[in-house]
């Protein structure tokens, strides 16, 4: 599989699995959400991004809340009877504990000037100690690696595979 990516994911369609009939929630949700065949081993990143929005650069913690939500709970499951048909029966249920997520960027937006050179400081330095990755992107879309991601203690692996095997289900957002 080459890499695929998704655009502003917080729900799949349903699916089947096990008996019963699971949606994805995943909240806070994914600005970019990227699955990658790396090495042989398939590897979902998180992108959130702050800023591109706003008339005046976003605050250095921008984003921090969000980033650390998806390295530690990405997701919830709705889940139901699959002979039962009707949607308003579902129940929400935490099915995994855990992330599905393997890497998590912070991309905050930078128009090269001086001052932001100590903005992107502390970010960066809140990044690494989060173990999250910090992009920065200019006007021109190019983007420049301030803090390499750590790989995420939290992925729950059977919640992983089970997004992996269903990946389909979000459709509706990849671009």
């Amino acid at each position: 599989m080459e890499a695929k990516f998704f655009e502003k994911v917080s729900r799949s369609r349903e699916f089947e699995y096990d008996n019963k009939i699971y949606c994805f929630y995943i909240s806070p949700d994914v600005d970019i959400l990227e699955v990658r065949n790396s090495s042989n081993e398939v590897k979902i990143i998180a992108y959130e991004i702050k800023g591109l929005n706003y008339l005046n650069r976003p605050p250095y913690y921008a984003g921090f809340d969000q980033v650390l939500a998806h390295m530690y709970i990405s997701f919830k499951i709705k889940e139901s009877p699959t002979n039962k048909t009707d949607s308003s029966i579902l129940t929400y249920n935490t099915k995994f504990r855990g992330s599905i997520f393997d890497y998590v960027y912070l991309v905050h937006p930078y128009t090269g000037l001086e001052f932001e050179e100590e903005i992107n400081k502390e970010a960066k330095s809140m990044a690494e100690l989060m173990g999250v990755g910090y992009l920065i992107i200019n006007s021109k879309r190019r983007l420049k690696e301030l803090a390499k991601p750590k790989i995420n203690p939290n992925v729950n692996s059977e919640a992983k595979q089970l997004f992996l095997d269903n990946i389909d289900s979000f459709k509706t957002y990849e671009r």
